[in-house]
Protein backbone atom coordinates (compact mmCIF):
# COMPACT_ATOMS: atom_id res chain seq x y z
CA UNK A 1 0.00 0.00 0.00
CA UNK A 2 1.21 3.30 -1.00
CA UNK A 3 1.39 6.11 1.60
CA UNK A 4 1.36 9.89 0.22
CA UNK A 5 4.37 12.06 1.41
CA UNK A 6 2.78 15.16 3.44
CA UNK A 7 6.54 16.04 4.55
CA UNK A 8 7.17 19.61 3.64
CA UNK A 9 10.26 20.53 1.29
CA UNK A 10 13.14 21.59 3.14
CA UNK A 11 13.95 25.10 2.30
CA UNK A 12 16.79 25.61 0.96
CA UNK A 13 19.18 28.53 1.69
CA UNK A 14 20.56 31.15 -1.48
CA UNK A 15 23.42 30.58 -3.35
CA UNK A 16 25.65 33.57 -2.40
CA UNK A 17 24.42 33.18 1.61
CA UNK A 18 25.68 29.67 1.53
CA UNK A 19 28.93 30.70 0.14
CA UNK A 20 29.50 33.60 2.45
CA UNK A 21 28.99 31.63 5.34
CA UNK A 22 32.12 29.62 5.41
CA UNK A 23 33.93 32.59 4.86
CA UNK A 24 32.42 34.36 7.76
CA UNK A 25 32.04 31.63 9.89
CA UNK A 26 34.39 28.89 9.63
CA UNK A 27 37.44 30.46 9.75
CA UNK A 28 39.78 31.14 12.90
CA UNK A 29 40.34 34.82 11.93
CA UNK A 30 36.83 35.56 11.60
CA UNK A 31 35.83 33.99 14.58
CA UNK A 32 38.43 35.30 17.06
CA UNK A 33 37.80 38.48 15.70
CA UNK A 34 34.09 38.32 16.65
CA UNK A 35 34.49 37.00 20.16
CA UNK A 36 36.97 40.05 20.88
CA UNK A 37 35.17 42.53 19.10
CA UNK A 38 32.07 40.68 21.81
CA UNK A 39 34.70 40.91 24.55
CA UNK A 40 35.54 44.44 24.09
CA UNK A 41 32.29 45.74 23.25
CA UNK A 42 30.38 44.38 25.82
CA UNK A 43 33.45 45.30 28.83
CA UNK A 44 33.24 48.96 27.19
CA UNK A 45 29.83 48.86 27.56
CA UNK A 46 29.79 47.98 30.94
CA UNK A 47 32.46 49.80 31.92
CA UNK A 48 31.03 53.44 30.29
CA UNK A 49 27.60 52.24 32.05
CA UNK A 50 28.94 52.10 35.63
CA UNK A 51 31.36 55.37 34.59
CA UNK A 52 27.59 56.95 33.35
CA UNK A 53 26.36 56.13 36.21
CA UNK A 54 28.66 57.28 38.75
CA UNK A 55 28.56 60.83 37.08
CA UNK A 56 24.85 61.18 36.72
CA UNK A 57 24.47 60.25 40.75
CA UNK A 58 27.66 62.54 41.58
CA UNK A 59 25.25 65.37 39.67
CA UNK A 60 22.06 64.23 41.13
CA UNK A 61 24.05 64.92 45.05
CA UNK A 62 25.45 68.06 44.25
CA UNK A 63 22.33 69.39 42.82
CA UNK A 64 20.52 68.05 45.98
CA UNK A 65 22.64 69.97 48.01
CA UNK A 66 23.12 73.12 46.04
CA UNK A 67 19.32 73.26 46.48
CA UNK A 68 19.27 72.76 50.27
CA UNK A 69 21.96 75.66 50.69
CA UNK A 70 19.31 77.44 48.55
CA UNK A 71 16.58 77.05 50.45
CA UNK A 72 18.41 77.74 53.93
CA UNK A 73 19.90 81.06 52.29
CA UNK A 74 16.32 81.80 51.32
CA UNK A 75 15.01 81.17 54.76
CA UNK A 76 17.30 83.47 56.37
CA UNK A 77 16.15 86.04 54.14
CA UNK A 78 12.72 85.43 54.82
CA UNK A 79 13.47 85.83 58.63
CA UNK A 80 14.78 89.28 58.16
CA UNK A 81 12.17 90.49 56.19
CA UNK A 82 9.20 88.94 58.63
CA UNK A 83 11.11 90.61 61.25
CA UNK A 84 10.75 93.91 59.31
CA UNK A 85 7.79 96.60 59.23
CA UNK A 86 5.26 96.39 56.41
CA UNK A 87 6.60 100.13 55.16
CA UNK A 88 10.24 98.94 55.58
CA UNK A 89 10.30 96.67 53.30
CA UNK A 90 10.14 98.18 50.10
CA UNK A 91 12.98 100.55 51.46
CA UNK A 92 14.80 97.46 51.70
CA UNK A 93 13.77 95.77 48.40
CA UNK A 94 14.39 99.10 46.86
CA UNK A 95 18.19 99.72 48.25
CA UNK A 96 18.80 96.07 47.10
CA UNK A 97 17.95 96.26 43.58
CA UNK A 98 19.53 100.07 43.17
CA UNK A 99 22.62 99.00 44.86
CA UNK A 100 22.63 95.17 44.63
CA UNK A 101 24.67 92.88 47.62
CA UNK A 102 22.09 89.95 47.08
CA UNK A 103 22.56 87.04 44.71
CA UNK A 104 18.18 86.45 44.96
CA UNK A 105 15.83 88.81 42.75
CA UNK A 106 13.41 89.94 45.54
CA UNK A 107 10.16 91.64 45.42
CA UNK A 108 6.83 91.51 47.83
CA UNK A 109 3.16 91.04 46.20
CA UNK A 110 0.34 91.22 47.51
CA UNK A 111 -0.79 87.82 45.66
CA UNK A 112 1.17 84.89 44.10
CA UNK A 113 2.32 85.43 40.91
CA UNK A 114 1.40 82.37 38.34
CA UNK A 115 4.13 81.82 35.60
CA UNK A 116 5.15 79.04 32.87
CA UNK A 117 7.52 76.27 34.32
CA UNK A 118 9.71 74.19 33.18
CA UNK A 119 8.54 70.55 31.72
CA UNK A 120 8.48 68.07 34.75
CA UNK A 121 10.95 65.41 35.34
CA UNK A 122 12.39 63.03 38.21
CA UNK A 123 14.82 65.17 39.24
CA UNK A 124 13.04 68.70 39.48
CA UNK A 125 10.69 66.68 41.35
CA UNK A 126 13.31 65.56 43.81
CA UNK A 127 14.85 68.98 44.08
CA UNK A 128 11.53 71.00 45.01
CA UNK A 129 10.87 68.64 47.59
CA UNK A 130 14.61 68.82 49.02
CA UNK A 131 13.83 72.70 49.04
CA UNK A 132 10.44 72.45 51.02
CA UNK A 133 12.45 70.03 53.25
CA UNK A 134 15.05 72.23 54.14
CA UNK A 135 13.13 75.86 54.16
CA UNK A 136 10.53 74.17 56.75
CA UNK A 137 12.99 73.04 59.06
CA UNK A 138 14.61 76.74 58.80
CA UNK A 139 11.16 78.65 58.94
CA UNK A 140 8.83 75.87 60.69
CA UNK A 141 5.42 76.98 60.63
CA UNK A 142 5.93 81.22 60.21
CA UNK A 143 5.45 80.98 56.76
CA UNK A 144 2.16 80.12 55.67
CA UNK A 145 2.54 78.60 52.15
CA UNK A 146 5.30 78.13 50.27
CA UNK A 147 5.50 77.72 46.32
CA UNK A 148 8.59 76.34 44.71
CA UNK A 149 9.46 75.67 40.89
CA UNK A 150 11.84 76.06 38.01
CA UNK A 151 11.06 78.74 35.00
CA UNK A 152 12.85 80.27 32.39
CA UNK A 153 13.96 83.99 32.44
CA UNK A 154 11.68 84.58 29.39
CA UNK A 155 8.72 83.05 30.71
CA UNK A 156 8.90 84.03 34.27
CA UNK A 157 6.28 86.84 35.51
CA UNK A 158 7.24 89.20 38.12
CA UNK A 159 5.06 92.29 40.03
CA UNK A 160 2.37 90.77 38.06
CA UNK A 161 1.14 89.05 34.76
CA UNK A 162 2.46 91.88 32.04
CA UNK A 163 6.35 91.90 33.62
CA UNK A 164 8.48 89.28 32.40
CA UNK A 165 11.93 88.62 34.23
CA UNK A 166 13.77 89.16 31.13
CA UNK A 167 12.44 93.11 30.99
CA UNK A 168 13.28 93.96 34.14
CA UNK A 169 16.18 96.85 34.28
CA UNK A 170 19.62 95.34 34.40
CA UNK A 171 20.61 96.96 37.29
CA UNK A 172 17.82 95.27 39.04
CA UNK A 173 18.55 91.92 37.85
CA UNK A 174 22.12 90.13 38.62
CA UNK A 175 24.64 89.92 35.48
CA UNK A 176 24.28 86.23 37.46
CA UNK A 177 21.11 85.56 36.79
CA UNK A 178 20.65 85.65 33.39
CA UNK A 179 23.07 83.18 31.22
CA UNK A 180 23.31 82.75 27.88
CA UNK A 181 22.14 80.11 26.97
CA UNK A 182 19.38 80.81 29.27
CA UNK A 183 19.07 78.55 32.38
CA UNK A 184 16.36 77.98 34.65
CA UNK A 185 15.94 79.90 37.83
CA UNK A 186 14.52 78.76 41.08
CA UNK A 187 11.59 80.84 42.25
CA UNK A 188 10.04 80.55 45.78
CA UNK A 189 7.03 82.46 46.72
CA UNK A 190 6.35 82.58 50.18
CA UNK A 191 3.04 83.60 52.45
CA UNK A 192 4.11 86.31 55.39
CA UNK A 193 2.07 86.43 58.53
CA UNK A 194 0.46 89.65 57.26
CA UNK A 195 -0.64 87.85 54.12
CA UNK A 196 1.69 89.39 51.73
CA UNK A 197 3.80 87.22 48.97
CA UNK A 198 7.43 87.04 49.15
CA UNK A 199 8.86 86.86 45.43
CA UNK A 200 12.15 84.98 45.83
CA UNK A 201 14.71 84.16 42.40
CA UNK A 202 17.86 82.68 42.08
CA UNK A 203 20.21 80.42 39.60
CA UNK A 204 21.00 77.09 41.42
CA UNK A 205 24.73 76.83 41.15
CA UNK A 206 27.34 75.92 40.12
CA UNK A 207 25.71 73.74 37.15
CA UNK A 208 22.31 76.06 37.01
CA UNK A 209 20.76 73.65 33.92
CA UNK A 210 20.70 70.45 36.05
CA UNK A 211 17.17 71.00 36.73
CA UNK A 212 16.69 70.42 32.97
CA UNK A 213 17.61 66.19 33.20
CA UNK A 214 20.80 65.02 33.27
CA UNK A 215 21.36 63.65 29.52
CA UNK A 216 22.06 60.16 28.86
CA UNK A 217 25.36 60.78 27.03
CA UNK A 218 26.12 64.50 26.37
CA UNK A 219 28.07 65.44 22.82
CA UNK A 220 31.67 65.35 24.68
CA UNK A 221 30.46 61.89 26.43
CA UNK A 222 29.48 60.69 22.55
CA UNK A 223 32.64 61.79 20.80
CA UNK A 224 34.84 60.54 23.18
CA UNK A 225 33.11 57.30 23.37
CA UNK A 226 32.84 56.32 19.85
CA UNK A 227 36.60 57.46 19.34
CA UNK A 228 37.52 55.01 22.46
CA UNK A 229 35.53 52.67 20.61
CA UNK A 230 37.10 53.08 17.16
CA UNK A 231 40.84 52.64 18.72
CA UNK A 232 39.61 49.41 20.61
CA UNK A 233 38.20 47.63 17.83
CA UNK A 234 41.56 48.65 15.75
CA UNK A 235 43.29 47.66 18.16
CA UNK A 236 41.43 44.08 18.23
CA UNK A 237 41.69 43.59 14.59
CA UNK A 238 45.48 43.88 14.35
CA UNK A 239 45.67 42.13 17.09
CA UNK A 240 43.71 39.16 15.73
CA UNK A 241 45.74 39.65 12.51
CA UNK A 242 48.44 39.32 14.14
CA UNK A 243 48.42 36.40 16.01
CA UNK A 244 46.29 34.44 12.89
CA UNK A 245 49.09 35.42 9.87
CA UNK A 246 51.20 32.29 11.05
CA UNK A 247 48.19 29.77 10.95
CA UNK A 248 47.04 31.24 7.71
CA UNK A 249 50.63 30.70 5.98
CA UNK A 250 50.27 27.20 7.40
CA UNK A 251 46.58 26.57 6.29
CA UNK A 252 47.72 28.18 2.89
CA UNK A 253 51.01 25.69 2.82
CA UNK A 254 49.27 22.63 3.58
CA UNK A 255 46.46 23.39 0.37
CA UNK A 256 49.35 24.13 -1.71
CA UNK A 257 51.30 21.08 -0.42
CA UNK A 258 48.49 19.03 -1.72
CA UNK A 259 49.13 20.23 -5.60
CA UNK A 260 53.21 20.20 -5.30
CA UNK A 261 55.37 19.24 -2.85
CA UNK A 262 58.09 21.23 -4.41
CA UNK A 263 57.12 23.79 -1.77
CA UNK A 264 59.14 26.85 0.30
CA UNK A 265 59.44 25.76 3.96
CA UNK A 266 56.65 27.57 6.13
CA UNK A 267 58.91 30.32 8.19
CA UNK A 268 58.33 28.95 11.62
CA UNK A 269 57.22 32.11 13.91
CA UNK A 270 54.80 33.10 15.66
CA UNK A 271 53.42 31.22 19.27
CA UNK A 272 54.84 28.08 20.57
CA UNK A 273 52.36 26.26 19.51
CA UNK A 274 52.46 27.18 15.98
CA UNK A 275 55.82 27.01 15.92
CA UNK A 276 55.87 23.61 16.55
CA UNK A 277 53.18 22.80 14.02
CA UNK A 278 55.09 24.44 11.14
CA UNK A 279 58.31 22.40 12.16
CA UNK A 280 56.49 19.33 12.32
CA UNK A 281 54.58 20.28 8.61
CA UNK A 282 58.10 21.19 7.36
CA UNK A 283 59.49 17.91 8.80
CA UNK A 284 56.72 16.02 6.74
CA UNK A 285 57.25 18.03 3.44
CA UNK A 286 60.94 17.00 3.89
CA UNK A 287 60.53 13.10 4.98
CA UNK A 288 57.77 12.98 1.95
CA UNK A 289 60.39 14.86 -0.76
CA UNK A 290 63.02 11.91 0.53
CA UNK A 291 60.65 9.14 0.18
CA UNK A 292 59.89 10.33 -3.42
CA UNK A 293 63.25 10.49 -4.03
CA UNK A 294 63.66 6.99 -2.71
CA UNK A 295 60.84 5.75 -4.64
CA UNK A 296 62.20 7.37 -8.02
CA UNK A 297 65.54 5.76 -7.43
CA UNK A 298 63.69 2.61 -6.36
CA UNK A 299 61.53 2.65 -9.66
CA UNK A 300 63.99 3.45 -12.08
CA UNK A 301 64.65 1.45 -14.81
CA UNK A 302 67.85 -0.66 -15.45
CA UNK A 303 69.16 0.01 -19.07
CA UNK A 304 69.69 -3.05 -21.00
CA UNK A 305 72.18 -4.57 -22.70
Amino acid sequence: MLTSNTSKPKTRRPRWLTSLLPRAYSSLYSRLLLVMALAVGGSFFLATSIWLASMHSEKESDALLSVEDLAISMAQTVLYFEGLPKTYQHIILDQQRNLGGSRFFLSVNEERIEYETIEDNPLKTRLISAYETAFRDRVGVRVRAIDVNFAYPDKLRVFNKDVLFSELPSRWVQNNLVLNPPAPLLVAQMQMSNGDWLYLASLMLPDPYVVEGIPPFTHEQLVFTLILSFILMLSSWFIVRWMTAPLRQLSEAASLLGRDIHQVPVPEKGTFEVRETARAFNLMQRRILALLVSATYCFRPFPTT
